[in-house]
């Protein structure tokens, strides 16, 4: 009769594939990081001016409600205030059909405009050591700005109304601008 060998579970013998190395793993995630700054531009760059014929516009309004109770029945809610914009149906561009437009209601129906729109999207940096990371500097890990083409429906930040010799008559920001 043979005698069984009983080996250590943790060795490395019993150890299936092989070792990680996490300096690989870590240098990975740090040549992503540099890539997705490297691609990166300023807010400042990608704020862009998009000139169009308004065609049409909707108008909106909703009120907003703060409550004093989070579980239950009988809490009391506060009207606080109210949220506007409106959005405007526009022509002259390849791509962009409406702009949206928080803040005040501008007529500006028939009129030629310079909207500034940011075409850019934000891209999340990964942490760079999500083996030592807390669950803050998981969350927190950082952002970046990255260029990409109009969509059919864009967010106006401000807008410029131009007269017929294609000066500015009229501006108006976005709320929070």
């Amino acid at each position: 009769m043979t005698e069984k060998k009983t080996e250590d579970p943790l060795s490395p013998k019993r150890r299936r594939g092989r070792p990680v190395d996490f300096s690989k793993i870590l240098a990975g995630i740090q040549a992503e990081n540099q890539r997705k700054i490297d691609q990166s531009k300023p807010y400042e760059e990608l704020v862009v001016p998009l000139e169009v014929l308004v065609e049409s516009v909707e108008f909106r309004s909703a009120n907003v409600t703060v409550s004093d109770q989070f579980v239950g029945e009988g809490h009391r809610e506060y009207l606080t205030g109210q949220v506007q914009g409106a959005t405007y149906q526009v022509s002259g561009h390849d791509v962009v059909r409406e702009l949206s437009f928080a803040g005040g209601w501008p007529e500006i129906v028939g009129e030629i405009v310079r909207a500034s729109v940011f075409r850019g999207k934000t891209v999340d940096l990964s942490v760079k050591d999500p083996f030592r990371a807390s669950i803050y500097e998981t969350l927190h890990s950082g952002s970046v700005y990255h260029d990409r083409d109009f969509q059919e429906k864009e967010q106006a930040l401000r807008i410029e109304v131009l007269d017929k010799e294609g000066k500015v008559s009229r501006t108006y920001n976005a709320a929070g601008r």
